[in-house]
């Protein structure tokens, strides 16, 4: 399993991890006792995870890697793991508003367009209790949803989901921008989709070219399909390291980690056992 370790625009591949990346999610929370001699516990935010990764016979120069990461700088890093089953949307956008009921992790631009978190009636959200809606006017100027910007490196799959229905049919795609620190290096597209009132899910795989750091992802809807104010629902967005998109599942976001440890041992002649602690922060 290929893992990523680093800053934007500057990701370095570890050697794969034995049994993948281990995490241990840690609730934030608070203990107090109350004057009748009670306990009471009271939970401060989202949970942080600790990361447990460990390597059998490394050589020299892999070890050197590790030990890089650890004698020189710590981090706070970005980390990314391919092929495992995570949500790289943070949980509010993947959730599509659930999670904070306000539209943090979307955007738009667009004269006379709107955003709003809503529990709806007269349909059902595909996950959860919240969608966000998208107001568009007729023939929009914009027609650009625009939501989270994930990090990679050049050569890495991204596959992308998002489930949309709307109050009149228009049609709609998953699209958006390659970016390096700089600014844009090509765009993206999935496949267009005429979508009504039943959910439709949309989809992207691409691979990050050369020079890209960033996919800023969008959704598009094709200005003279919108003929008049129409409302499109948007929930269950998924975003992988992988070559397909696979079924939905609640975002983790993109960890920022601290290296906490860093313990080598020595089973024979040049040659390293290595364990690595990483701390999530923010």
């Amino acid at each position: 399993m290929p893992l990523y370790l680093g800053t934007t625009g500057n990701l370095t591949a570890l050697p794969p991890p034995l049994r993948g990346v281990q995490a241990t999610a840690e609730p934030m929370l608070g203990e107090h006792r109350t004057l009748g001699g009670g306990r009471a516990i009271d939970y401060t935010g989202q949970p942080r995870r600790t990361y447990s990764l460990a390597w059998r016979a490394l050589t020299d120069a892999q070890y050197a890697i590790l030990e890089a990461f650890h004698t020189q700088g710590r981090g706070p890093f970005l980390m990314l793991p391919q092929d495992v089953p995570w949500n790289y949307f943070t949980p509010n956008a993947a959730s599509g508003s659930d999670v904070l009921a306000g539209v943090a992790g979307f955007s738009v631009a667009g004269a006379g367009e709107s955003l709003a978190s809503v529990m709806p009636s007269g349909y059902q959200p595909v996950h959860g209790l919240r969608v966000v809606e998208w107001s568009l006017p007729a023939s929009p100027a914009g027609g650009v949803l625009a939501a989270e910007t994930l990090p990679g490196a050049a050569g890495l799959p991204l596959a992308v989901s998002a489930s949309v229905r709307s109050t009149r049919a228009v049609e709609l795609r998953l699209a958006g921008t390659w970016l390096t620190a700089t600014g844009g290096t090509g765009t993206f597209a999935g496949a267009a989709a005429t979508v009504a009132a039943a959910w439709t899910r949309l989809s992207f795989t691409g691979t990050f070219p050369a020079g890209a750091a960033w996919a800023a992802v969008m959704i598009k809807a094709t200005p003279s399909t919108v003929t008049a104010a129409t409302v499109v629902a948007v929930d269950a967005l998924r975003a992988d390291l992988s070559a397909t998109a696979g079924p939905w599942r609640p975002g983790r976001g993109v960890p920022r980690v601290s290296i906490t440890s860093l313990t080598d041992t020595y089973p024979w002649a040049d040659l390293h056992d290595a364990e690595m602690t990483l701390a999530e922060v923010g």
